[in-house]
């Protein structure tokens, strides 16, 4: 948790600190926030079984209050936030999780699929929504942009890189020291596009970022799990 949520922020505000990139609250949003929920949760559980999700739904949990904060103060310009905010549906969701699994609760079959369907909706539904930004846009705007390309290579290949030391220097445990490279090689989260469209950032930057992040760490994470972990 302070890897993500503490030292990779402070990393990614020096790195922009002295370069030259327009957009810097963008750029500085996506590096800080790689996107476990869409892609971190099934791709931990796949790896590393369902053991993995209270400990994903747990670094989940101060992540999402570090968006709800830090992430709407660098997005909006703003250094003040409201308590409200952070009472958002993710929050809720797990610490009710958390509660469920200490004290091994269970729910009803009636309960647990249509939450199951409704679950299911959260990732076609970010899909819809960045497609549809990409697609007010030439397709050359979006597949031609070196400037993109070097940034995901950045943050997909050379972030990985830079803290595999420390991750393994840190944790001891070889399944966390596993998961947290996995999150840190994970592409640029969802909630980039959302945010900027909110808070009228580059809409476009980060819609093919998210897009293009999220197509090469086909390669990128595979990659990095065999090299890293």
């Amino acid at each position: 948790m302070i890897i993500l949520i503490i030292i990779l922020p402070i990393f990614a505000y020096l790195c922009l600190k002295i370069s030259s990139l327009k957009d810097k609250s963008l750029y500085l949003f996506m590096i800080i926030y790689p996107n476990v929920g869409f892609i971190g949760f099934p791709l931990l559980q796949s790896l590393f079984g369902k053991q993995s999700l209270l400990l994903t739904a747990l670094i989940n949990m101060p992540f999402n209050l570090s968006l709800f904060t830090l992430g709407m103060m660098i997005m909006s310009n703003n250094k003040s936030f409201q308590i409200k905010k952070l009472i958002t549906p993710g929050i809720i969701a797990s610490l009710i999780a958390v509660i469920l699994y200490i004290f091994s609760i269970s729910l009803p079959e009636t309960l647990l699929q249509p939450i199951q369907l409704i679950g299911n909706m959260t990732t076609p539904l970010a899909m819809i929504i960045i497609g549809a930004t990409l697609s007010k846009y030439p397709i050359k705007k979006i597949l031609l942009d070196r400037k993109i390309y070097l940034f995901t290579i950045f943050i997909d290949l050379i972030i990985p890189m830079i803290f595999s030391p420390l991750v393994h220097f840190l944790i001891k445990d070889t399944m966390i020291q596993a998961m947290t490279m996995i999150i840190l090689v994970m592409p640029v989260a969802n909630g980039a596009v959302l945010f900027a469209k909110r808070y009228q950032q580059n809409e476009f930057l980060a819609a093919k970022t998210v897009f293009l992040s999220t197509l090469l760490s086909i390669i990128t994470i595979p990659v990095v799990a065999l090299c890293f972990i």
